[in-house]
């Protein structure tokens, strides 16, 4: 563009095609006053991104609100990218802020301002004349705006469109030669990209590949962190889809802003995707509209609370900003990934800088060629050299490093340069990306620069010629094919992942890291999930998201870091990457856990990238303390996700040591490598000691005991689980064969093997695992995974031709069918599909919650996350997982039963008294089959406290669960008031709730409108039985509400004495008995006449004074 400002010709690139001439026209009148072309572009960018701000501010504004249109401007304002893009001497942030003037004008035009009509036309025209494709991409939007003007209106901006487009393109024919030679430069600019990148060309799947991968991450990076609440919107707005009608969605689709935004910004990106995807600085097409729509779901959506919202957007300008000011070029070290920051901007100058001044200083221009790759910043500045652009296939493109030119023996004497006096020439290798090109490096030369980094060239004499030769998506695809895969398990959670939520929970509410209240346990062994999970729900997102959303993020690290490690630069070298990445995401296991709401994915996510960032300090010579910071953290975190998770970083040491030997410099190693891990594990030590009072969590002391059946049982685990993986067991075989053949591969292998032969035996030692889906296989398919994509690199070896490429592709392939077809119908898997009552456990869960509120009943369970986190309520965990006193209690059958089972105090139960009590799993029968239940009805007193009734939720479908309840409960038993009460005067009164009216097994206990509990009585009786009652005259009433208008009286009531067949009293409510004997039971049994049925809340006994008068507490339905 510089060269431009200085000679407009496009046939010469001054600047590329399609030739922005009143853009370049712009420059050079600044230029005037400036007299640095780089300066002029630079002080454009600035002043531009200034108005663009502004510009988005006002659009923001006009489509919604004003917190809108600020947020909006402020998250392009932070953009990384933009921020980057504001200090070059490109033009893109000048398109963006010309694209939101249009838009804007548009979109008031669209609202009825006809004023604007012509000013709009000649805008969308200018448009054109700074950058000629902003019209192509703005044009649907066009013909969307148009549609809003009457006929005369269009052809009125039609015209003037026409006229003044005329008034730039005719100027830029001119100078070109006319028409014929203007499209002649085009067609032959075109065919530089569309060749290479285009769907319809000989790009192909490639070219779409490459184009999209490169819009995926500009995109992201350009959204930056703003795209977090897209991200969370979208998610709840997934799990909400099926909640929507009709009205609301078409309601939503009539809404004129979506079409607006739509047309706005599918152009282009359909462009990106199917046609060419250059620099980064082209999302500014349409990334303002994703900016809106970021700022439009924090205001708009009811998941993240307003006192938050400014925080939330206000942290994400300042993180977005620290991206941009302290992040360094290459964060993970390497070549890659490239982040457009200040320090990308700093280093590029200082390279130049130091560049041009050696190359002025050490070589004269009329003996040096100087070659480039991006020859044309460094031609600016060494106009006086001679330059030979010898390009390289960009990344991802399908001539990925090759050489696009075909020249590959140059001679001096051709460029027009002299020998110097002692007869030699200079090549200046300028860039670096030059240097695996150079086939003379026995003859070559290096001068330093005063960064550290060198310059390359290369002396010849007349009679030497220089010879050159060209050499010789995936992470998208991945995370795709998971989420599909993942869904087909939906709507999969395990109970142990609720009693983290439940902790996750109890922390956001204000108590702790607690399960219940009272003693303080750790039952849970996933400390750094559940604050993750936790700090998710503080933005106002759904725990169970949260886990699914960390689930997520936590297989794309695996899938980055196979990218990460296996980059591939041409088709053939995708293979490591495909398979490694593939291996993951069609592995069952992998899917399910992704959902399954507990820490696995998040743990081979760290697992990944600590053992890919370790393989650099396998054979170095040196490592700093700095190289093992981020291998160390991965470690450390995984040591806080699991307490198990220290086998990986003592697995690290192992393959380090045997791989290195035992010397100084792996001491340093293995310091620097522990030193995080050490100071986590110690730390979250510390932290249990001082909350908890332990050394060990629960858990362990529930599930961490070893014996000869549990082994047996882990080993059949093992061998069941891996024979569901087949093939991939036979891949990582055949891929340990070729690592170990080959020596640069070999200690790969062995850091690999160490740390899956380590977890294996740990697996079988604890017995595998109670749940479906294979959850202690994971980070087991993970290694094995990293296996595979080695064995694929050194594979690639013996790969001589194409037809054996395309023979390892058909057995792949098949491979792949026989991968997914085995583990479909292997029956761990297919579990999932079906156990899924812990969601049954949210209907009794929300029924218990609501209709208990005000008492909070003790509810005594088996399973200790359904039903605890969705009610809320005080509980007790009869298996000891959340029980200090259970967990500490020896037991007969301890590494004999099913893990996590087998501990269990049924007196220790009872004592605490519980209100509610619910044996294994929701829907039970009330039949006890772990310890604690089966001790408890072993107790002859058990079935004279709890009596079992039917409850049923609707919530959000119909369930029914057995609940054994406490008939002598204070809270929600049967109530007994003598003397004074508050409102009424009575000498005895005993209320019997509906739910202990229970005789009858189909008779079912549930929740009316006002969350109150009733029964349906009909005309088939139903009682409560054993009910002491004590010597006097009472009254028996019923407190109800009628079907059909029937009132009470229609309730048929007989009294009898426990275990006599004599009716003491019945008839229609109320009825009246004496009781002569003290300490006497009763049944009294409720039914209904002609077949009606009445809804009955509370029966009602109340004592006859000597006068035959009562005084009866007024209880009437809500």
């Amino acid at each position: 563009m510089a060269f431009g400002l200085e000679h407009f010709d496009v046939a010469a690139g001054q600047p590329q095609a399609p030739g922005y001439i009143l853009f370049v026209f712009l420059g050079q009148a600044i230029n005037l006053f400036i007299a640095d072309a780089q300066i002029t572009l630079v002080l454009i960018s600035v002043i531009s991104s200034g108005l663009a701000v502004s510009f988005m501010y006002l659009l923001g504004k006009e489509m919604f609100n004003k917190k809108v249109g600020l947020a909006s401007a402020l998250f392009l304002a932070s953009s990384p990218l933009f921020w980057f893009y504001s200090e070059i001497a490109l033009p893109h942030v000048f398109d963006t802020y010309i694209i939101l003037v249009a838009v804007y004008l548009m979109y008031r035009l669209s609202g009825g301002d006809e004023k604007l009509l012509i000013p709009t036309a000649i805008w969308i025209a200018l448009a054109g004349g700074f950058r000629p494709q902003t019209e192509v991409f703005l044009s649907l939007l066009v013909l969307y705006v148009a549609w809003y003007l009457t006929w005369r209106q269009r052809f009125i901006a039609l015209g003037v469109l026409f006229v003044v487009n005329l008034f730039w393109f005719v100027p830029l024919l001119w100078l070109h030669g006319g028409p014929e030679q203007y499209f002649l430069i085009l067609e032959k600019y075109s065919e530089a990209f569309t060749n290479t990148t285009s769907v319809f060309a000989e790009g192909g799947m490639v070219g779409f590949i490459r184009n999209m991968r490169k819009l995926t991450m500009y995109t992201m990076y350009g959204w930056a962190l703003a795209l977090i609440p897209f991200l969370i919107w979208g998610v709840i707005l997934i799990k909400k889809a099926q909640l929507l009608n009709k009205i609301e969605l078409l309601n939503f689709m009539k809404d004129h802003r979506l079409w607006f935004i739509l047309c706005w910004i599918l152009p282009s990106i359909a462009y990106y995707a199917f046609i060419h995807m250059g620099q980064q600085g082209l999302v500014f097409v349409f990334l303002p509209a994703l900016l809106i729509v970021s700022a439009l779901v924090i205001y708009s959506s009811n998941w993240l609370k307003p006192a938050y919202q400014t925080y939330f957007i206000a942290g994400i300008i300042i993180l977005n900003s620290i991206i941009f000011i302290f992040a360094p070029t290459y964060p993970l070290g390497g070549e890659s990934p490239k982040l457009l920051s200040d320090a990308t901007i700093n280093q590029r100058d200082s390279h130049y800088q130091a560049s041009i001044a050696l190359v002025t200083q050490n070589f004269p221009p009329k003996q040096t060629l100087i070659l480039s790759d991006g020859w044309r910043f460094p031609q600016y500045y060494l106009h006086d050299y001679i330059f030979y652009p010898y390009v390289i296939g960009g990344r991802w493109e399908v001539v990925e490093g090759q050489a696009i030119v075909k020249q590959e023996v140059l001679d001096m004497a051709t460029f027009g340069l002299t020998p110097d006096d002692e007869n030699h020439f200079y090549v200046v290798i300028f860039d670096k990306t030059m240097h695996d090109f150079n086939r003379s490096p026995d003859r070559t030369k290096f001068v330093s620069l005063p960064t550290g980094e060198q310059i390359s060239y290369l002396e010849l004499t007349e009679q030497e010629e220089l010879a050159l030769s060209s050499a010789g998506f995936q992470i998208v695809i991945s995370l795709i094919t998971l989420a599909i895969h993942a869904n087909y398990y939906m709507p999969f959670i395990v109970d142990d992942a609720l009693i983290s939520l439940r902790y996750a929970n109890n922390l956001l509410d204000g108590y702790g890291l607690v399960w219940t209240d009272g003693y303080p346990v750790e039952g849970y062994s996933n400390l750094l999930w559940i604050l993750l999970t936790a700090f998710l729900g503080w933005l106002g997102i759904d725990l169970i998201d949260a886990t699914r959303i960390l689930g997520m993020i936590g297989i794309s690290f695996v899938i980055g870091a196979i990218v990460y490690a296996y980059p591939a630069r041409n088709i053939r070298q995708l293979l490591p990457m495909a398979v490694g990445s593939l291996t993951v995401v069609l592995a069952a296991p992998i899917a399910i856990w992704t959902i399954g709401g507990l820490e696995q994915p998040l743990l081979v996510g760290l697992l990944a990238w600590g053992i890919i960032l370790c393989y650099p300090i396998l054979e170095k010579e040196t490592v700093t303390p700095k190289e093992m910071q981020l291998p160390g953290l991965c470690f450390a975190l995984i040591c806080i996700i699991r307490p198990d998770g220290i086998i990986f970083t003592i697995t690290a040491v192992v393959g380090i040591i045997l791989i290195r030997g035992i010397n100084r410099t792996t001491f340093n190693i293995v310091a620097y490598l522990i030193i995080l891990p050490v100071m986590f594990y110690q730390g979250q030590l510390l932290f249990r000691l001082i909350y908890y009072g332990e050394f060990v969590p629960n858990t362990a002391l529930i599930k961490a005991n070893t014996s000869l059946h549990r082994m047996q049982e882990g080993l059949r685990y093992v061998r069941i689980g891996i024979f569901a993986l087949r093939p991939l067991l036979e891949f990582v075989l055949i891929s340990l064969v070729i690592m170990l053949i080959n020596k640069h591969q070999r200690v790969k292998a062995i850091f690999l093997v160490i740390p899956l032969y380590a977890w294996l035996v740990y697996v079988v030692v604890i017995g595998g695992d109670v749940f479906p889906g294979w959850r202690h296989l994971v980070p087991m398919i993970v290694l094995m995974a990293l296996i595979v994509a080695e064995g694929m690199l050194g594979l690639e070896a013996y790969l001589k031709s194409s037809g054996h490429y395309a023979i390892l592709i058909i057995i792949l392939i098949l491979s792949a069918s026989f991968y997914m077809y085995n583990q479909g119908n292997d029956a761990k898997n297919r579990r999932v599909l079906v156990e899924l009552w812990p969601w049954d456990g949210q209907v009794i869960g929300l029924m218990l919650k609501e209709g208990f509120a005000e008492e909070q009943p003790l509810i005594a369970v088996d399973a200790a996350g359904t039903v605890p986190y969705w009610s809320g309520l005080p509980a007790i965990d009869m298996l000891g997982l959340n029980d200090y006193h259970i967990a500490r209690q020896p037991s007969e059958k301890i590494g004999s039963g099913w893990t996590g089972h087998e501990f269990g105090d049924g007196e220790y139960v009872l004592n605490r008294k519980p209100d509610l009590i619910m044996f294994d799993v929701p829907g039970n029968d009330g039949m006890a089959p772990f310890p604690s239940g089966r001790q408890m009805q072993q107790n002859p007193n058990f079935f004279e406290l709890y009596t079992l009734t039917n409850f049923v939720g609707y919530k959000p479908y119909y369930f029914q669960t057995a609940i054994w309840v406490r008939r002598d409960s204070p809270k929600i038993g049967i109530k007994r008031f003598t003397g004074k009460m508050p409102t009424v005067h009575v000498d005895n009164t005993i209320i019997v709730p509906s739910y202990l009216i229970n005789s009858n097994p189909n008779t079912v206990a549930t929740l009316d409108r006002n969350n109150q509990f009733f029964i349906l009585v009909s005309s088939e009786p139903t009682s409560i039985r054993n009910l002491h009652v004590p010597i006097g005259k009472w009254q028996v009433s019923v407190a109800c509400k009628t079907i059909l208008q029937k009132d009470c009286s229609s309730i048929y009531v007989t009294i009898q004495q426990t275990g006599e067949n004599t009716v003491l009293s019945s008839g229609t409510s109320p009825v009246y008995f004496d009781v002569s004997q003290d300490k006497s039971q009763f049944d009294i049994t409720l039914q209904t006449k002609n077949n009606y049925k009445i809804y009955v809340q509370r029966l009602i006994l109340d004592s006859v004074d000597i006068f035959g008068t009562t005084e009866t507490i007024s209880i009437c339905s809500k």
